[in-house]
Protein backbone atom coordinates (compact mmCIF):
# COMPACT_ATOMS: atom_id res chain seq x y z
CA UNK A 1 0.00 0.00 0.00
CA UNK A 2 1.41 3.37 -1.00
CA UNK A 3 1.88 6.24 1.45
CA UNK A 4 -0.89 8.18 -0.29
CA UNK A 5 -3.36 5.28 0.03
CA UNK A 6 -2.45 4.87 3.71
CA UNK A 7 -3.11 8.56 4.28
CA UNK A 8 -6.53 8.33 2.59
CA UNK A 9 -7.45 5.26 4.66
CA UNK A 10 -6.34 6.95 7.88
CA UNK A 11 -8.53 9.95 7.10
CA UNK A 12 -11.51 7.66 6.44
CA UNK A 13 -10.97 5.84 9.73
CA UNK A 14 -10.63 9.13 11.59
CA UNK A 15 -13.84 10.34 9.95
CA UNK A 16 -15.65 7.23 11.15
CA UNK A 17 -14.38 7.69 14.69
CA UNK A 18 -15.39 11.34 14.86
CA UNK A 19 -18.76 10.91 13.16
CA UNK A 20 -21.36 13.04 14.92
CA UNK A 21 -24.14 10.93 16.55
CA UNK A 22 -27.56 11.46 15.03
CA UNK A 23 -31.02 10.11 15.65
CA UNK A 24 -32.52 8.41 18.69
CA UNK A 25 -32.66 4.75 19.73
CA UNK A 26 -35.51 2.92 21.45
CA UNK A 27 -34.59 -0.43 22.99
CA UNK A 28 -37.57 -2.72 23.63
CA UNK A 29 -37.78 -6.21 25.08
CA UNK A 30 -39.79 -8.05 22.42
CA UNK A 31 -39.09 -7.96 18.65
CA UNK A 32 -42.84 -8.08 17.93
CA UNK A 33 -43.21 -4.54 19.32
CA UNK A 34 -40.89 -3.07 16.72
CA UNK A 35 -43.36 -2.89 13.83
CA UNK A 36 -46.13 -1.54 16.03
CA UNK A 37 -43.91 1.21 17.44
CA UNK A 38 -42.58 2.23 14.02
CA UNK A 39 -46.14 3.22 13.02
CA UNK A 40 -46.08 6.08 15.54
CA UNK A 41 -42.49 7.28 15.21
CA UNK A 42 -40.71 9.44 12.66
CA UNK A 43 -37.55 8.41 10.85
CA UNK A 44 -35.14 9.78 13.45
CA UNK A 45 -36.03 6.83 15.71
CA UNK A 46 -34.43 3.40 15.44
CA UNK A 47 -36.09 0.54 17.35
CA UNK A 48 -34.15 -2.57 18.41
CA UNK A 49 -35.00 -5.48 20.75
CA UNK A 50 -33.09 -7.29 23.50
CA UNK A 51 -35.19 -10.44 23.02
CA UNK A 52 -35.57 -10.80 26.78
CA UNK A 53 -32.87 -10.57 29.44
CA UNK A 54 -29.26 -9.97 28.43
CA UNK A 55 -27.60 -10.54 31.83
CA UNK A 56 -28.27 -13.19 34.47
CA UNK A 57 -26.56 -15.15 37.22
CA UNK A 58 -24.14 -17.71 35.74
CA UNK A 59 -25.40 -21.27 35.33
CA UNK A 60 -22.10 -22.89 36.31
CA UNK A 61 -21.89 -21.49 39.83
CA UNK A 62 -23.94 -19.88 42.60
CA UNK A 63 -23.26 -16.33 41.40
CA UNK A 64 -24.17 -14.80 44.77
CA UNK A 65 -21.58 -13.49 47.21
CA UNK A 66 -23.03 -14.61 50.53
CA UNK A 67 -20.22 -12.91 52.46
CA UNK A 68 -20.89 -9.46 50.96
CA UNK A 69 -24.57 -8.82 51.43
CA UNK A 70 -25.65 -11.44 48.88
CA UNK A 71 -24.33 -9.32 46.01
CA UNK A 72 -25.16 -10.94 42.64
CA UNK A 73 -22.52 -11.47 39.96
CA UNK A 74 -24.11 -11.19 36.53
CA UNK A 75 -22.77 -12.43 33.21
CA UNK A 76 -24.00 -12.16 29.63
CA UNK A 77 -26.53 -14.90 28.91
CA UNK A 78 -25.30 -17.58 26.51
CA UNK A 79 -26.37 -16.68 22.98
CA UNK A 80 -26.99 -13.01 23.79
CA UNK A 81 -23.45 -11.78 23.18
CA UNK A 82 -24.10 -10.73 19.58
CA UNK A 83 -27.43 -9.14 20.49
CA UNK A 84 -25.68 -7.02 23.12
CA UNK A 85 -22.87 -6.07 20.71
CA UNK A 86 -25.42 -4.94 18.10
CA UNK A 87 -27.25 -2.82 20.67
CA UNK A 88 -24.04 -1.19 21.95
CA UNK A 89 -22.90 -0.48 18.38
CA UNK A 90 -26.24 1.04 17.41
CA UNK A 91 -26.34 3.14 20.57
CA UNK A 92 -22.95 4.72 19.85
CA UNK A 93 -24.35 6.48 16.79
CA UNK A 94 -27.38 7.96 18.58
CA UNK A 95 -27.77 11.20 20.52
CA UNK A 96 -30.42 9.82 22.86
CA UNK A 97 -31.28 6.33 24.09
CA UNK A 98 -34.69 5.27 25.41
CA UNK A 99 -34.76 2.06 27.44
CA UNK A 100 -38.26 0.67 26.84
CA UNK A 101 -38.52 -2.94 28.10
CA UNK A 102 -41.85 -3.98 29.63
CA UNK A 103 -43.14 -1.79 32.50
CA UNK A 104 -42.59 -4.31 35.31
CA UNK A 105 -39.76 -5.48 37.59
CA UNK A 106 -38.23 -7.75 34.96
CA UNK A 107 -38.34 -4.95 32.39
CA UNK A 108 -36.77 -2.53 34.86
CA UNK A 109 -33.95 -4.99 35.47
CA UNK A 110 -33.34 -5.36 31.73
CA UNK A 111 -33.20 -1.56 31.40
CA UNK A 112 -30.69 -1.37 34.26
CA UNK A 113 -28.51 -4.08 32.75
CA UNK A 114 -28.50 -2.18 29.45
CA UNK A 115 -27.45 0.98 31.28
CA UNK A 116 -24.49 -0.91 32.74
CA UNK A 117 -23.35 -2.10 29.32
CA UNK A 118 -23.89 0.99 27.16
CA UNK A 119 -20.93 3.28 26.53
CA UNK A 120 -23.06 6.39 26.03
CA UNK A 121 -23.12 9.37 28.35
CA UNK A 122 -25.60 8.38 31.14
CA UNK A 123 -27.28 11.77 30.69
CA UNK A 124 -28.42 10.74 27.20
CA UNK A 125 -30.08 7.53 28.43
CA UNK A 126 -33.69 7.60 29.68
CA UNK A 127 -36.20 5.03 30.87
CA UNK A 128 -39.56 5.02 29.08
CA UNK A 129 -42.63 2.82 29.71
CA UNK A 130 -45.67 2.17 27.56
CA UNK A 131 -48.81 1.04 29.39
CA UNK A 132 -50.37 0.49 25.97
CA UNK A 133 -48.93 0.43 22.46
CA UNK A 134 -50.97 3.27 20.93
CA UNK A 135 -49.85 6.53 19.32
CA UNK A 136 -50.98 8.62 22.28
CA UNK A 137 -49.37 6.37 24.88
CA UNK A 138 -46.10 5.99 22.97
CA UNK A 139 -45.63 9.72 22.32
CA UNK A 140 -46.62 10.55 25.89
CA UNK A 141 -44.21 7.94 27.23
CA UNK A 142 -41.32 9.43 25.24
CA UNK A 143 -42.24 12.92 26.38
CA UNK A 144 -42.33 11.83 30.03
CA UNK A 145 -39.17 9.68 29.90
CA UNK A 146 -37.57 9.38 33.31
CA UNK A 147 -34.83 7.57 35.23
CA UNK A 148 -34.64 3.87 36.02
CA UNK A 149 -36.62 2.92 39.14
CA UNK A 150 -33.97 1.32 41.34
CA UNK A 151 -36.56 0.05 43.81
CA UNK A 152 -37.99 -2.16 41.06
CA UNK A 153 -34.49 -3.21 40.06
CA UNK A 154 -33.66 -4.20 43.64
CA UNK A 155 -36.99 -6.04 43.94
CA UNK A 156 -36.21 -8.10 40.84
CA UNK A 157 -32.65 -8.67 42.04
CA UNK A 158 -33.85 -9.91 45.44
CA UNK A 159 -36.28 -12.29 43.77
CA UNK A 160 -33.57 -13.64 41.47
CA UNK A 161 -31.08 -14.09 44.32
CA UNK A 162 -33.67 -15.94 46.39
CA UNK A 163 -34.44 -18.20 43.43
CA UNK A 164 -30.76 -19.03 43.12
CA UNK A 165 -30.11 -19.57 46.84
CA UNK A 166 -33.06 -21.90 47.28
CA UNK A 167 -32.55 -23.72 44.00
CA UNK A 168 -28.81 -24.27 44.30
CA UNK A 169 -28.80 -25.22 47.98
CA UNK A 170 -32.00 -27.22 48.36
CA UNK A 171 -32.10 -29.08 45.04
CA UNK A 172 -28.93 -31.14 45.82
CA UNK A 173 -30.59 -32.33 49.02
CA UNK A 174 -33.53 -33.58 46.96
CA UNK A 175 -31.14 -35.42 44.65
CA UNK A 176 -29.53 -37.18 47.59
CA UNK A 177 -32.72 -38.04 49.49
CA UNK A 178 -35.07 -38.76 46.58
CA UNK A 179 -33.74 -38.87 43.01
CA UNK A 180 -31.74 -36.74 40.59
CA UNK A 181 -33.53 -34.17 38.45
CA UNK A 182 -35.85 -32.75 41.09
CA UNK A 183 -35.66 -29.03 41.71
CA UNK A 184 -36.64 -26.71 44.53
CA UNK A 185 -37.64 -23.08 44.15
CA UNK A 186 -38.56 -19.95 46.03
CA UNK A 187 -42.24 -20.38 45.13
CA UNK A 188 -42.75 -24.01 44.22
CA UNK A 189 -41.25 -25.33 47.47
CA UNK A 190 -43.63 -23.30 49.64
CA UNK A 191 -46.56 -24.09 47.35
CA UNK A 192 -45.75 -27.80 47.59
CA UNK A 193 -45.79 -27.62 51.37
CA UNK A 194 -49.21 -25.92 51.33
CA UNK A 195 -50.52 -28.63 48.98
CA UNK A 196 -49.15 -31.39 51.19
CA UNK A 197 -50.65 -29.88 54.34
CA UNK A 198 -53.99 -29.46 52.60
CA UNK A 199 -53.86 -33.04 51.34
CA UNK A 200 -53.18 -34.23 54.90
CA UNK A 201 -56.28 -32.36 56.09
CA UNK A 202 -58.34 -33.95 53.31
CA UNK A 203 -57.07 -37.41 54.21
CA UNK A 204 -57.89 -36.85 57.89
CA UNK A 205 -61.38 -35.55 57.15
CA UNK A 206 -64.23 -37.81 58.23
CA UNK A 207 -67.02 -37.46 55.64
CA UNK A 208 -70.59 -37.04 56.83
CA UNK A 209 -73.42 -38.29 54.65
CA UNK A 210 -76.33 -35.98 53.98
CA UNK A 211 -79.27 -36.00 51.59
CA UNK A 212 -81.48 -33.37 49.96
CA UNK A 213 -84.94 -33.85 48.48
CA UNK A 214 -86.31 -32.02 45.45
CA UNK A 215 -89.82 -32.21 44.07
CA UNK A 216 -91.46 -31.20 40.80
CA UNK A 217 -94.73 -29.27 41.14
CA UNK A 218 -97.29 -28.22 38.55
CA UNK A 219 -99.89 -25.46 38.72
CA UNK A 220 -103.47 -25.34 37.44
CA UNK A 221 -102.24 -23.94 34.10
CA UNK A 222 -99.73 -26.83 33.86
CA UNK A 223 -96.69 -24.64 34.61
CA UNK A 224 -93.96 -26.72 36.21
CA UNK A 225 -91.15 -25.88 38.61
CA UNK A 226 -88.77 -27.63 40.96
CA UNK A 227 -88.48 -26.86 44.68
CA UNK A 228 -86.24 -28.12 47.44
CA UNK A 229 -87.42 -29.51 50.79
CA UNK A 230 -86.74 -26.62 53.16
CA UNK A 231 -88.38 -27.39 56.51
CA UNK A 232 -89.95 -30.30 58.39
CA UNK A 233 -92.10 -29.42 61.39
CA UNK A 234 -90.76 -25.87 61.20
CA UNK A 235 -87.13 -26.96 61.46
CA UNK A 236 -84.43 -26.85 58.79
CA UNK A 237 -83.94 -30.16 57.05
CA UNK A 238 -81.04 -32.46 58.00
CA UNK A 239 -81.22 -35.91 56.42
CA UNK A 240 -78.25 -38.15 57.17
CA UNK A 241 -79.09 -41.43 55.44
CA UNK A 242 -80.79 -43.06 52.47
CA UNK A 243 -83.32 -44.98 54.56
CA UNK A 244 -84.39 -41.79 56.31
CA UNK A 245 -84.69 -40.00 52.96
CA UNK A 246 -86.80 -42.80 51.48
CA UNK A 247 -89.18 -42.71 54.45
CA UNK A 248 -89.61 -38.94 54.10
CA UNK A 249 -90.27 -39.27 50.35
CA UNK A 250 -92.94 -41.90 50.98
CA UNK A 251 -94.65 -39.57 53.48
CA UNK A 252 -94.38 -36.57 51.13
CA UNK A 253 -96.13 -38.49 48.34
CA UNK A 254 -99.23 -38.82 50.56
CA UNK A 255 -99.58 -35.07 51.13
CA UNK A 256 -101.66 -32.48 49.30
CA UNK A 257 -99.55 -29.39 48.56
CA UNK A 258 -100.59 -25.77 48.21
CA UNK A 259 -98.77 -22.48 47.70
CA UNK A 260 -98.45 -20.95 51.16
CA UNK A 261 -96.40 -17.84 50.52
CA UNK A 262 -95.13 -15.81 47.58
CA UNK A 263 -92.58 -13.05 48.12
CA UNK A 264 -91.41 -10.72 45.35
CA UNK A 265 -88.17 -8.76 45.66
CA UNK A 266 -86.23 -6.50 43.35
CA UNK A 267 -82.56 -7.48 43.31
CA UNK A 268 -79.61 -5.40 42.14
CA UNK A 269 -76.14 -6.52 41.18
CA UNK A 270 -73.24 -4.15 40.67
CA UNK A 271 -70.87 -4.77 37.73
CA UNK A 272 -67.48 -6.29 38.39
CA UNK A 273 -64.33 -4.16 38.02
CA UNK A 274 -62.15 -4.52 34.91
CA UNK A 275 -59.63 -7.33 34.91
CA UNK A 276 -56.36 -7.49 36.77
CA UNK A 277 -53.88 -10.27 35.99
CA UNK A 278 -55.26 -12.79 38.48
CA UNK A 279 -58.95 -12.30 37.64
CA UNK A 280 -58.19 -12.52 33.90
CA UNK A 281 -56.37 -15.80 34.46
CA UNK A 282 -59.28 -17.15 36.53
CA UNK A 283 -61.96 -16.22 33.99
CA UNK A 284 -59.88 -17.43 31.05
CA UNK A 285 -59.59 -20.79 32.81
CA UNK A 286 -63.27 -21.02 33.74
CA UNK A 287 -64.82 -19.66 30.57
CA UNK A 288 -62.50 -20.66 27.73
CA UNK A 289 -60.30 -23.33 29.30
CA UNK A 290 -56.96 -21.49 29.05
CA UNK A 291 -54.03 -22.36 31.27
CA UNK A 292 -52.33 -19.51 33.11
CA UNK A 293 -49.37 -19.73 30.74
CA UNK A 294 -51.54 -19.62 27.61
CA UNK A 295 -53.51 -16.66 28.97
CA UNK A 296 -50.35 -14.62 29.48
CA UNK A 297 -48.85 -15.57 26.11
CA UNK A 298 -52.00 -14.56 24.24
CA UNK A 299 -52.41 -11.39 26.31
CA UNK A 300 -48.79 -10.45 25.48
CA UNK A 301 -49.62 -10.81 21.78
CA UNK A 302 -52.67 -8.57 22.13
CA UNK A 303 -50.61 -5.99 24.02
CA UNK A 304 -47.64 -5.91 21.64
CA UNK A 305 -49.68 -5.58 18.47
CA UNK A 306 -51.89 -7.50 16.04
CA UNK A 307 -51.91 -6.91 12.28
CA UNK A 308 -55.29 -5.35 11.47
CA UNK A 309 -55.15 -5.32 7.69
CA UNK A 310 -54.43 -1.89 6.22
CA UNK A 311 -54.08 -0.40 9.72
CA UNK A 312 -50.96 -2.44 10.30
CA UNK A 313 -49.99 -3.69 13.78
CA UNK A 314 -52.22 -2.39 16.58
CA UNK A 315 -51.84 -2.94 20.33
CA UNK A 316 -55.32 -4.04 21.35
CA UNK A 317 -55.03 -4.10 25.17
CA UNK A 318 -53.15 -2.32 27.94
CA UNK A 319 -50.31 -3.98 29.83
CA UNK A 320 -51.48 -7.33 31.17
CA UNK A 321 -49.40 -7.61 34.36
CA UNK A 322 -51.19 -5.48 36.92
CA UNK A 323 -52.87 -5.71 40.30
CA UNK A 324 -54.81 -2.44 39.99
CA UNK A 325 -58.44 -1.85 38.95
CA UNK A 326 -57.69 1.82 38.33
CA UNK A 327 -58.70 3.07 34.88
CA UNK A 328 -57.56 6.16 32.97
CA UNK A 329 -60.16 8.94 32.89
CA UNK A 330 -60.11 9.13 29.09
CA UNK A 331 -60.86 5.40 28.91
CA UNK A 332 -63.82 5.79 31.30
CA UNK A 333 -65.17 8.67 29.21
CA UNK A 334 -64.82 6.62 26.01
CA UNK A 335 -66.61 3.67 27.65
CA UNK A 336 -69.54 5.83 28.76
CA UNK A 337 -69.90 7.34 25.30
CA UNK A 338 -69.80 3.89 23.71
CA UNK A 339 -72.42 2.51 26.12
CA UNK A 340 -74.83 5.39 25.53
CA UNK A 341 -74.43 5.18 21.75
CA UNK A 342 -74.73 1.38 21.48
CA UNK A 343 -77.18 0.53 24.26
CA UNK A 344 -78.94 3.74 25.31
CA UNK A 345 -78.97 5.95 28.42
CA UNK A 346 -80.75 3.36 30.55
CA UNK A 347 -77.55 1.29 30.56
CA UNK A 348 -75.44 4.22 31.74
CA UNK A 349 -75.11 5.17 35.46
CA UNK A 350 -75.37 8.83 36.43
CA UNK A 351 -71.73 8.93 37.53
CA UNK A 352 -68.66 7.10 36.20
CA UNK A 353 -67.68 4.00 38.16
CA UNK A 354 -64.35 4.07 39.95
CA UNK A 355 -63.25 0.89 41.65
CA UNK A 356 -61.07 0.71 44.72
CA UNK A 357 -57.76 -1.11 44.43
CA UNK A 358 -56.84 -3.31 47.39
CA UNK A 359 -54.44 -1.79 49.90
CA UNK A 360 -51.43 -4.02 49.23
CA UNK A 361 -51.56 -3.61 45.46
CA UNK A 362 -48.57 -1.97 43.78
CA UNK A 363 -50.95 0.05 41.56
CA UNK A 364 -48.15 0.61 39.05
CA UNK A 365 -50.36 0.12 36.00
CA UNK A 366 -54.05 0.57 35.32
CA UNK A 367 -56.45 -2.32 34.84
CA UNK A 368 -56.43 -4.52 31.73
CA UNK A 369 -58.70 -2.95 29.13
CA UNK A 370 -59.02 -2.49 25.37
CA UNK A 371 -56.97 0.42 24.03
CA UNK A 372 -59.69 1.50 21.60
CA UNK A 373 -63.37 0.60 22.02
CA UNK A 374 -63.87 1.08 18.29
CA UNK A 375 -62.00 -2.21 17.86
CA UNK A 376 -64.98 -4.36 18.83
CA UNK A 377 -64.28 -8.11 18.98
CA UNK A 378 -66.63 -8.79 16.06
CA UNK A 379 -64.88 -6.11 13.98
CA UNK A 380 -61.34 -7.45 14.46
CA UNK A 381 -62.22 -11.16 14.66
CA UNK A 382 -61.00 -11.91 11.12
CA UNK A 383 -57.52 -10.69 12.07
CA UNK A 384 -57.27 -12.73 15.29
CA UNK A 385 -56.53 -16.36 16.00
CA UNK A 386 -59.23 -18.31 17.85
CA UNK A 387 -57.35 -17.94 21.14
CA UNK A 388 -56.76 -14.22 20.63
CA UNK A 389 -60.42 -13.61 19.83
CA UNK A 390 -61.64 -15.48 22.91
CA UNK A 391 -59.35 -13.62 25.29
CA UNK A 392 -59.88 -10.22 23.67
CA UNK A 393 -63.66 -10.72 23.90
CA UNK A 394 -63.38 -11.41 27.63
CA UNK A 395 -61.29 -8.28 28.22
CA UNK A 396 -63.41 -6.04 26.00
CA UNK A 397 -66.78 -7.14 27.43
CA UNK A 398 -65.61 -7.05 31.05
CA UNK A 399 -64.31 -3.49 30.70
CA UNK A 400 -67.43 -2.20 28.95
CA UNK A 401 -69.69 -3.89 31.52
CA UNK A 402 -67.68 -2.33 34.37
CA UNK A 403 -69.04 1.11 33.40
CA UNK A 404 -72.65 0.03 32.89
CA UNK A 405 -75.63 0.46 35.20
CA UNK A 406 -76.27 -2.16 37.83
CA UNK A 407 -78.28 -5.21 36.83
CA UNK A 408 -81.88 -5.05 38.13
CA UNK A 409 -84.00 -8.19 38.17
CA UNK A 410 -87.01 -9.59 39.98
CA UNK A 411 -86.75 -12.53 42.33
CA UNK A 412 -89.79 -14.46 43.49
CA UNK A 413 -89.64 -16.85 46.42
CA UNK A 414 -92.38 -19.48 46.56
CA UNK A 415 -93.11 -21.67 49.61
CA UNK A 416 -95.23 -24.78 49.00
CA UNK A 417 -96.61 -26.63 52.05
CA UNK A 418 -98.14 -30.03 52.57
CA UNK A 419 -98.62 -31.52 56.03
CA UNK A 420 -95.45 -30.93 58.02
CA UNK A 421 -93.34 -30.27 54.93
CA UNK A 422 -92.33 -26.95 53.34
CA UNK A 423 -90.69 -26.80 49.90
CA UNK A 424 -89.09 -23.61 48.64
CA UNK A 425 -88.25 -22.43 45.11
CA UNK A 426 -86.65 -19.20 43.98
CA UNK A 427 -87.63 -17.56 40.70
CA UNK A 428 -84.94 -15.33 39.17
CA UNK A 429 -86.07 -13.46 36.06
CA UNK A 430 -88.05 -16.09 34.12
CA UNK A 431 -86.25 -19.11 35.49
CA UNK A 432 -87.35 -21.08 38.52
CA UNK A 433 -84.47 -22.71 40.35
CA UNK A 434 -84.40 -24.73 43.57
CA UNK A 435 -82.94 -23.03 46.62
CA UNK A 436 -79.36 -24.23 47.06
Amino acid sequence: MTAKKKEVKAKKEKGKRTKTPTGELIIVESPTKIRTLKKFLDKKFKVIATKGHILDLPKSKLGVDMESGFAPHYSVIHGKGQVLKDIVKEAKSKVKIYLAPDPDREGEAIAYHLLLKLDNDPGTIKRVTFNEITRTAVLKGLEEATEIDMQKVHAQQARRVLDRLVGYQVSPILWQTMYSGLSAGRVQSVALRIICEREAEITAFVPTEYWSIHSDFSTDDDSRFTAKLFRIDGNEVTISGGDEASGIVDEIKRQQFNVADVRKDEKKRQPLPPYITSTLQQDASRQVGFSTQKTMIVAQQLYEGIELGSEGPVGLITYMRTDSVRTAEEAITAARQSIEFRFGKSYLPDEPRRFRTRKRAQDAHEAIRPTDLENQPSKVKKHLSTEQFKLYSLIYNRFLASQMSQAVYNQIRVDVTGGRFVFRAVVSCNNIVPLI
